[in-house]
């Protein structure tokens, strides 16, 4: 009976050896569960949120200057944009390049730039112009880890008068796999 006992409690040790093995193995990530990008599709996501984050602070969306409401003392003109017609449709875009904080810093700092009105995304008119002292870029992507990658920009710093090269800037855009997902943690204009 003894033996017999034994002979269970080893059996029974073994068991849970291989369960809470298995435990541990899927529960673990590995690179090969996180579908990194490679440089082509970096490179894309940087231009995709440079466009995207362009739109409040370099030119705002292209709009139909025949199509306009007021809305708070403001002429505002309904967006053209191919698909975001709402601005729900704009917060969803948003959040397929940049983290939530990104997100939400973007939209609080230009609360009044887009609008809904009557179920359709209207804006301002509004733009700025680039940065004439900045020149050329280069651009490198740095793999800090299997959930990190840097995307690098590294500007001219140009004199308007002679247009001579005075030096350069360099910008560091983390690119973090996040939920599930591939995002710009932290995202400005280098222009």
């Amino acid at each position: 009976m003894i033996r017999h006992s034994a002979r269970i409690l080893s059996i029974t040790i073994v068991i849970m050896g291989f369960v809470v093995t298995s435990l541990l193995i899927s529960s673990c990530k590995t690179t090969t569960d996180i579908n990194a990008p490679d440089d082509a599709q970096i490179r894309e996501a940087y231009k995709k949120a440079e466009e995207a984050f362009g739109w409040f602070d370099l030119s705002t969306m292209k709009c139909d200057l025949d199509d306009s409401k007021q809305y708070n003392g403001f002429d505002y003109y309904r967006v053209t944009h191919d698909t975001i017609k709402t601005y729900a449709q704009l917060v969803d875009y948003l959040n397929t390049l940049f983290t939530d904080r990104v997100v939400s810093n973007l939209l609080n700092e230009n609360q009044n730039l887009y609008v809904d009105i009557g179920g359709a995304l209207y804006t301002l008119n509004a733009s700025r112009g680039v940065d004439n002292t900045k020149g050329n870029e280069t651009h490198e992507i740095i793999r800090e880890g299997d959930t990190k990658i840097v995307y690098r920009v590294k500007i001219e710093v140009v004199d308007v008068d002679t247009r001579s090269i005075e030096g350069h800037e360099v910008h560091n855009f983390n690119y973090e796999y996040i939920d599930g997902k591939w995002l710009f943690s932290n995202f400005y204009p280098v222009k």
